[in-house]
């Protein structure tokens, strides 16, 4: 069968979700181009030059980095036995990994 056998509503709300999605987002450009003439969109070449900049990836970074800070301070005061404490390691992981990578570029990019 293509299609999954639905458990619940949930689950059914699941699995038309990114289809969902994915219709209003086509509706939405069909709009703007309908509104603007214009169809092509720069969102991903401003995207691009930011992103393409060292200060704007080590920025991106720290967001993140302390993103997963503020996520390890929550999980530290819900109950023990709640369903959010298995993703634990894996923020600490995150923050880690993030703090040593900005570290590491900081390093480098001192460098002429």
């Amino acid at each position: 069968a293509y299609l999954p056998i639905i458990k619940s509503s949930m689950h059914a709300l699941q699995l038309t979700s990114g289809p969902m999605i994915m219709a209003t987002l086509f509706g939405l450009q069909m709009l703007k181009k309908k509104l603007t003439d214009k169809h092509a969109s720069t969102f991903y070449s401003d995207v691009w030059k930011f992103i393409s900049k060292a200060e704007a990836r080590d920025k991106v970074g720290r967001i993140v980095q302390y993103g997963c800070r503020m996520l390890q301070g929550i999980l530290a005061h819900l109950p023990a036995d709640s369903a959010w404490q298995l993703y634990k390691p894996l923020v600490a992981e995150c923050q880690t990994t993030l703090a040593w990578a900005r570290r590491t570029h900081r390093w480098g990019k001192e460098m002429p």
